[in-house]
């Protein structure tokens, strides 16, 4: 039985005053699958990622996620739906320890997880939550960093905690923006 399409784009075009970033893409990925983006810089990857995740409404075209049309729903909403990224330029909060970030990423997008007298992060260390953020740590190869600052990580370790943050949300559609990009030999 072939999988069905997780994110797909019908000629999906944006433009910034007369540039044209992207340019009537139709694109399809099945759910599972791995898949690549190249281009220089400047063929708009990280835009064509803007498009995807709702940062830009498109001029034109349609993306779709899991089969219903998302191309007007706003970031956040198609995170609830199962979708993260990461971004070219590191973006962590470095005034939380390491395991916090990805706490308060996690709880952000569980409303289920959010307490009712609104100020959710004292209370926000529910075993299972501090699981699943340890898992992405491990996953990530940093462990046992989760005490420290996130001020004290080198970038190459910043890096890696955004992409933990990403997996720690468990998405069907997991989008990394040059994932790579300064941390040197793996």
């Amino acid at each position: 039985m072939e999988k069905s399409n997780i994110i797909e784009t019908k000629g999906v075009t944006i433009k910034f005053n007369e540039l044209v970033a992207v340019n009537n893409v139709d694109f399809s990925m099945k759910e599972g699958e791995a898949v690549g983006i190249i281009g220089p810089n400047g063929a708009g990857k990280t835009t064509f990622f803007n498009l995807l995740t709702g940062m830009f409404p498109p001029n034109c075209g349609t993306i779709f996620y899991d089969g219903k049309d998302v191309t007007g729903i706003p970031p956040h909403r198609r995170v609830m739906l199962g979708m993260a990224r990461t971004f070219q330029l590191v973006s962590v909060f470095d005034s939380l320890t390491v395991l916090d970030n990805l706490i308060l990423s996690v709880v952000r997008f569980r409303e289920k997880q959010e307490s009712q007298s609104g100020f959710f992060f004292a209370d926000a260390h529910h075993s299972s939550l501090v699981e699943t953020c340890k898992e992405a740590l491990t996953t990530m190869g940093i462990e046992e960093k989760a005490g420290l600052m996130t001020s004290e990580l080198s970038y190459g370790d910043k890096r890696k905690l955004e992409i933990a943050v990403a997996l720690s949300l468990k998405p069907r559609l997991l989008l990394l923006d040059e994932p790579f990009a300064g941390l040197g030999d793996l």
